[in-house]
């Protein structure tokens, strides 16, 4: 059955082109959620093509990735302003913590895109809290396209992290070490490389980069659990894994990290099923559809770019 006749659209859907975001490596990070994305528009039996840092014409252009950076770093807001389009948002929004109030042109950036894609809950809160009236909750869902065929080595690692680098992140890493557990800590890995790790890893621990912002790294986590990997993740705001995933307070990781060390691999890897099992409910495809569904035909085709910009 094709995706156009499985899932409800408001019409014939538009053709798409995801703009990846991209200023340094760290743009990798995002290249699973931008394979899921295109994926889902494509189950619709419509067109989606990627590239980076570009915009098509005739097709709804959507920005993601290092957005936020990018809103001052390459000026998006200016090049593109009055020209519509929409933006998959990601960053973790709060007026004093986190990265928004470094970069007000983000603001400006969102402000003039015609339709918002939020990722998290509390970023829907924070943008409908500034009255902008364009957002649309999406968060990062499944699609067959994440799971990667496994090699199943030998788990050598007793505990991994990878993601940016924050002291908060490198505080319980060390402590970690310090009793003795074996630890691996990728800042810069991605891809085949990254995966490699994960597998080899009887723990992948997930620490929230900054002190008082909670927000669940769904990126990161919907990739792992796609692919049955067991989590243990810092106390968040919400959580959407049922009990497929182990939350400790920031001052328990470490002894609950310990705990789950003692335990059998079985157990480990039933929580993992769990994890797996709550993922593949969050079917990309399906949220697309509600969202579509409620912006309807006429936003959509509002949010066609119709002159190609290039730069």
């Amino acid at each position: 059955m094709s995706g156009q006749a499985k899932y409800r659209t408001p019409g014939i859907l538009p053709n798409f082109h995801i703009s990846h975001v991209y200023i340094n490596d760290f743009g990798q990070m995002y290249n699973e959620l931008i394979a899921v994305l295109q994926g889902a528009l494509q189950d619709f039996g419509t067109s989606c093509h990627v590239a980076k840092n570009s915009y098509m014409a005739d097709a709804v252009n959507i920005f993601l990735g290092s957005t936020i950076f990018a809103s001052k770093m390459q000026g998006f807001a200016q090049i593109i302003n009055g020209r519509p389009y929409a933006v998959y948002q990601l960053e973790q929004l709060d007026d004093k913590l986190g990265l928004l109030h470094q970069y007000p042109e983000y603001l400006a950036f969102l402000k003039n895109s015609g339709i918002i894609f939020e990722y998290s809950p509390s970023g829907l809160r924070y943008l409908e809290k500034l009255d902008f009236k364009n957002v649309y909750y999406l968060p990062p869902g499944y699609h067959c396209c994440l799971e990667w065929k496994k090699s199943r080595p030998v788990q050598d690692i007793d505990v991994l992290f990878y993601g940016s680098p924050h002291a908060r992140r490198n505080k319980i890493m060390q402590a970690l070490a310090d009793q003795g557990i074996k630890v691996f800590y990728l800042p810069k890995k991605f891809g085949a490389e990254r995966n490699h790790y994960i597998e080899r890893a009887k723990i992948v621990l997930n620490v929230h980069a900054w002190d008082n912002m909670p927000v669940l790294e769904t990126i990161r986590l919907s990739f792992l659990l796609a692919n049955s990997i067991f989590v243990v993740s810092e106390s968040s705001d919400h959580n959407p894994y049922k009990n497929g995933v182990i939350y400790a307070p920031y001052d328990k990781l470490v002894d609950v990290c310990m705990q789950y060390l003692q335990v059998s691999s079985f157990v480990r890897g039933e929580i993992a099923k769990n994890g797996y099992l709550a993922m593949k409910n969050q079917n990309m495809t399906g949220s697309l559809s509600k969202v579509f569904e409620l912006i309807g035909e006429a936003g959509l085709s509002s949010a066609i770019v119709n002159t190609s910009i290039s730069k």
